[in-house]
C-alpha cells in the first residue's frame, strides 16, 4: 500500500467469516500485518477450522465502501487458542468437516502500476 507520503508500507487484509457465512475485511498495517503468520493460518486451515479471536481492531467506513475493521497497535489476535474457553466451545459447536482457508491474491505495487498503464 502507497501512503500520501509515497512510501510503501506492508497491509494485511485477512477476511473473517463467521458460522453463518457473513464476512468482515480486517487490515492489518505495517509491523502488525509482518506479526499475523498468515502461513500458518493458512497451512492449519486447510484440514481443520481456524477460530480466530481478534481483540482491539477499530470499525473504519469510507464513502462508499463497506465497514471494515483496522488493527492498530493494540489490536491482538487469539488463533485456535486452547486455553481460552471461548474457542474450546465454540470449536465443539462447528461440523466435523471444516472448509479450507482461502488465500487472497493482491495485486502488488507493480501490477497496480501495470494496470494504469494498459
Amino acid at each position: 500500500m502507497e501512503t500520501s507520503s509515497g512510501s510503501i508500507k506492508l497491509r494485511r487484509i485477512i477476511h473473517l467469516v463467521d458460522h453463518t457465512g457473513n464476512m468482515i475485511e480486517l487490515s492489518l498495517f505495517g509491523p502488525r500485518a509482518q506479526e499475523f503468520d498468515g502461513d500458518t493460518v493458512y497451512e492449519v486451515g486447510q484440514n481443520s477450522h481456524v477460530i480466530a479471536i481478534f481483540v482491539g481492531p477499530s470499525m473504519k467506513q469510507y464513502k462508499g465502501s463497506p465497514p471494515f475493521l483496522s488493527g492498530t497497535a493494540a489490536c491482538r489476535w487469539y488463533i485456535n487458542e486452547n486455553d481460552v474457553t471461548e474457542i474450546r466451545d465454540f470449536y465443539k459447536c462447528l461440523p466435523i468437516q471444516a472448509q479450507p482457508v482461502k488465500k487472497l491474491h493482491l495485486k502488488n505495487h507493480e501490477e497496480i502500476q501495470k494496470q494504469r498503464v494498459c
